[in-house]
């Protein structure tokens, strides 16, 4: 892997650790986010530091150019993000139907109540 690719992966892993962490740490990301975001990074600066464990990939998954290969791990990775937060949005969409049922079902008590 040249040194330029080298040099932009690790940029670029350190400046997403730290926009994660300033997030996590100002309380703006819940825990469970962090950890789902951490694990791109993590996989990204492995790329950069251990470029020769991905040439093996490269080899054995038959890319042709080893920035191919890069693109693709970004790529998966992105997937396996958008699932991860698909899978939160959802669970918080059954709590929201749960607690606006609850509600209701609290305002219909008050109303009989004071009638």
């Amino acid at each position: 892997m040249p040194l330029n690719l080298r040099i932009a992966i690790f940029s670029v892993s350190i400046i997403l650790f730290l926009v994660i962490l300033y997030f996590f740490r100002n309380s703006k990301m819940p825990f469970k986010y962090f950890l789902v975001w951490m694990f791109p990074v993590i996989i990204t600066f492995l790329m950069a530091i251990f470029p020769l464990a991905f040439r093996f990939f490269q080899n054995l998954m038959g890319f042709q150019t080893l920035s191919n290969m890069i693109t693709g791990v970004i790529l998966v990775l992105l997937i396996f993000v958008c699932i991860a937060l698909t899978v939160f949005v959802s669970n918080q969409n059954k709590k929201i139907t749960l607690l606006i049922q609850k509600v209701s079902l609290l305002e219909k008590k008050i109303n009989e109540i004071n009638k």
